[in-house]
């Protein structure tokens, strides 16, 4: 008569999707953070008196260092 209903399986993402979007997130951290590290070392933007953002917060330990890392 009544049949248990059986729960149904919400979609998954594929392996392919998956991979990608952690591969995105680890390049969008890495263009962030170097990007802070280029702010906080040029002079014209936070270097002098400016906007001074934690060093745990940019890559790169200096603004080539922090070039390297958002241009390679």
């Amino acid at each position: 008569m009544n049949s248990p209903e059986t729960p149904r399986k919400s979609p998954t993402q594929a392996i392919g999707a998956k991979i990608f979007h952690y591969c995105n997130f680890i390049s969008l951290f890495i263009m962030i953070t170097s990007g802070l590290q280029i702010y906080n070392a040029n002079p014209v933007f936070g270097g002098r008196g400016g906007l001074y953002i934690f060093p745990l917060f940019t890559l790169g330990g200096w603004l080539a260092g922090g070039r390297h890392w958002h241009f390679a």
